[in-house]
């Protein structure tokens, strides 16, 4: 009848048939609870798994700029980028890893040889940049980084930053997420994960799952040093960044949309409020606290603000709270130009091009053309005038517009000398303007662009 020893030593058959069917019932409520207890296929990884896997997907970027633009350094510069999709050859790092200059762009993986890299997206508020590589280069034991799109980690998340600090080669500090820091206009992951140069662009990492939660960006140091303090290391988080990597995927527009208002911020209050309003027609008024876009997209922030901005047509409905009431308005959008499309005049080594910053109709309402950059080789550098100069006039006319500026140089004869008058910040007075007069000859004339 089936029974096992221990049964069939029992003589009565119904008996013997009553105890097998009972061990029948336990073997199927053991196979049952064997398979309801969760098994631990994949336990939390552990800080050596992460970064073995960090090791295979962190990226060293090395370049040389010949021309900085936007503020960019010229020469040679290095940092650090991760892989994100191995099918595009995607990476991701800081904006001024890569520059926003004409630049050459090199990657490598670990041991492994060096190969050009081409921006696809370059974001100078929130400091990023997409690069772009054969993916026959990418070695067949790489993998992806993943990535937390969701939530900015808690306080107190145990965090890796990973890098080539200093010349090192993929080394972690490890430390702990300290908060939220506020530094117009984008909002960073505080750790005490020590972030220095050459880290610049490469992946936080949380302890607690192995994804990639922040970029490393920027160590952050007040001017009037104490010996005493320690620098402060800030990560861009990732919900933003995730929010342009999935628009580059669909074909979208990743430009910058601004509302066309300054926004204010009242204490530890961080909701954007409308301070001064640009245009015209526009039914925003002073002190509105924006809260919602296309009255779905919750607003709490400024950085929350321009990420749901980002992949709007021309124009969204904006809910303010405007005296203790709810109110919709209904406002266009300034799209931000393309920084890897903008071009620059090259006048006998004087590079000249049009400002960038996120209150460009409230800063720079005069419209004035900029220095950005001065070649050293050339007779702009002997001259006096200086990057950050404001252009105030060319032989006596305003140019808001480089195209005009451009028409009018090039109708110029050859050595022809030109008039600059400049406007820059009084080195004894900050608070004030001081303005120069500086004679330019005709030598040289030609656009610079990004790529």
């Amino acid at each position: 009848m089936g029974c096992n020893r221990f049964i069939a030593s029992i003589r009565d058959p119904e008996v013997c048939y009553a105890l097998s069917m009972i061990t029948i019932v336990f073997r199927f409520a053991a196979l049952g609870m064997l398979l309801s207890t969760p098994l631990i296929a994949n336990p939390e990884p552990t800080p050596e798994q992460i970064l073995a896997d960090a090791s295979r997907y962190t990226v060293k970027v090395s370049v040389l700029t010949e021309i900085g633009l936007n503020q960019d350094a010229g020469g040679a510069s290095s940092g650090t980028g991760f892989l994100i999709d191995k099918e595009r050859g995607w990476l991701l790092t800081n904006a001024h890893v890569a520059t926003r200059s004409p630049s050459t762009i090199k990657v490598s993986f670990r041991r492994g040889e060096e190969f050009e890299a081409k921006r696809i997206h370059v974001d100078p508020l929130i400091d990023l940049a997409v690069l772009v590589i054969h993916t026959d280069k990418i070695p067949s034991d790489a993998v992806e980084a993943s990535l937390s799109c969701e939530s900015v980690p808690a306080a107190g998340t145990s965090v890796l930053a990973y890098g080539h600090p200093w010349g090192m080669s993929y080394t972690a500090s490890r430390g702990i997420v300290a908060g939220l820091a506020w530094m117009y206009p984008s909002q960073f992951i505080q750790t005490d994960a020590v972030i220095n140069s050459g880290n610049s662009g490469g992946p936080l990492i949380s302890l607690n799952d192995g994804r990639v939660v922040g970029i490393n960006t920027a160590t952050y140091q007040p001017e009037e040093k104490d010996e005493s303090a320690t620098a402060i290391s800030l990560a861009e988080p990732m919900p933003g960044i995730c929010k342009i990597v999935d628009l580059l995927k669909g074909g979208k527009d990743t430009k910058l949309r601004l509302l066309p208002v300054a926004v204010a911020t009242a204490g530890d209050d961080l909701r954007p409020r409308v301070a001064k309003v640009f245009q015209s027609g526009v039914q925003f008024q002073s002190g509105d606290i924006i809260t919602t876009v296309n009255e779905g997209a919750e607003v709490g922030t400024l950085p929350e603000l321009l990420t749901n901005l980002r992949g709007l047509d021309k124009e969204a409905v904006i809910s303010v709270e405007r005296n203790g009431k709810a109110v919709k308005v209904r406002s266009p959008l300034n799209v931000v130009a393309d920084p890897l499309k903008a071009r620059s005049i090259n006048f006998s080594g004087l590079i000249i091009g049009c400002p960038w910053m996120l209150d460009d109709f409230d800063v720079n309402s005069d419209k004035h053309l900029i220095v950005e950059w001065v070649e050293s080789a050339e007779e702009a550098s002997l001259s006096g005038i200086a990057v950050a100069d404001y252009i105030v006039s060319v032989d006596g006319r305003r140019f808001s517009e480089l195209n005009a500026l451009y028409a009018y140089l090039n109708d110029l004869p050859e050595d022809a000398a030109v008039e600059f008058m400049v406007k820059r910040r009084a080195t004894a007075a900050e608070y004030f303007y001081e303005y120069h007069q500086i004679s330019l000859a005709r030598t040289k004339l030609d656009w610079v662009t990004v790529q």
